[in-house]
């Protein structure tokens, strides 16, 4: 078992508390700047005036031509947020070199072709897991935060819809790596290289460490009819990444995840297949039974994979 840093550097939890608050006001002032930067550009790309932004991202399908702008938006705010916020904060912060924060060893070929089959038999499960999220109901004294949270809802659903609704080829390539790619590196960097790294020493707990670091995953997308599904998807890429020693698996992971979703909507539309982006299709019990059945005996070998294993206790 080998330890990700040396002790000496982590023995206060009161010093980890204090690095996840600042990690967490990097992400926020690296928001802000890439919501600034993205919506300027956005504004100067569309010649839209900045007080109609808030009507076009609410309806993109009104205003004619915005699909690429709204795309390119999305790639800028992505990679200033998450994966410009994440390196800035390892090398002032942390000062150590980027490989110590992708990985203690390289990921080798066995592991990545067990993800892979892993993220396909678990997607069933997922899926289903977020179809009855999506039915459930608050209680009716927070009847109008449910209202408020369904009418945001709509509108990310609006928007989801609108941009994998892909019309060429090349805009689903730009779609695989805007809406997958980035996405995926990004978000692995700052909850599992970052908050699941702190977590880790702070709980002196793996399991405890993974599953606190989904919830914030799930919880910082603010969509809660997803958030069953995020949270299992979340600690699916902990324990990968608590598995493997690099963050690089979990993002392969977290990739696959986005990619196998975006490309189902691409090549079934227009099928008796096509997937809804907004919605979430209803079980087949026989399909969801089988492929979790595969995911648990994929994941099983996983864990007898030999395959380093990360130790932050």
């Amino acid at each position: 078992m080998n330890k990700l840093h040396s002790p000496n550097l982590y023995t206060s939890t009161t010093f980890n508390i204090s690095r996840c608050f600042m990690l967490l006001g990097f992400v926020l002032i690296f928001q802000v700047v890439g919501q600034f930067v993205g919506i300027s550009f956005l504004t100067f790309y569309a010649n839209i005036p900045s007080e109609k932004i808030t009507s076009v991202m609410k309806n993109p399908a009104n205003t004619p031509n915005i699909w690429l702008g709204l795309m390119e938006l999305q790639g800028i705010f992505g990679i200033i947020a998450f994966i410009l916020s994440g390196v800035c904060f390892w090398k002032i912060i942390e000062r150590k070199p980027l490989s110590e924060l992708f990985y203690e060893k390289k990921a080798n070929q066995k592991s990545l072709v067990l993800i892979f089959f892993l993220m396909i038999t678990i997607m069933p499960l997922i899926a289903t897991i977020g179809y009855y999220n999506k039915t459930m109901a608050l209680p009716s004294y927070l009847h109008d935060i449910e209202i408020w949270i369904k009418e945001k809802e709509v509108d990310l659903g609006r928007m989801s819809v609108f941009l994998t609704n892909f019309s060429s080829f090349v805009g689903y390539l730009l779609g695989v790596i805007v809406i997958a790619l980035i996405p995926s590196i990004g978000e692995e960097i700052i909850f599992r290289g970052l908050f699941q790294r702190y977590f880790s020493y702070i709980f002196k707990n793996k399991h405890i460490a993974i599953w606190a670091t989904a919830f914030l995953f799930s919880a910082i997308h603010f969509q809660f009819y997803g958030f069953f599904p995020r949270l299992l998807l979340g600690a699916l890429l902990g324990y990968i990444y608590q598995k493997t020693g690099s963050l690089v698996t979990a993002i392969w992971g977290h990739f696959l995840n986005n990619f196998i979703a975006i490309s189902g909507i691409y090549f079934l539309k227009g099928s008796n297949l096509a997937l809804d982006s907004s919605k979430s299709q209803k079980p087949d019990w026989i399909i969801v039974i089988v492929f979790s059945m595969l995911a648990f005996f994929v994941y099983d070998q996983f864990k007898k994979a030999n395959i380093k294993t990360i130790d932050f206790e």
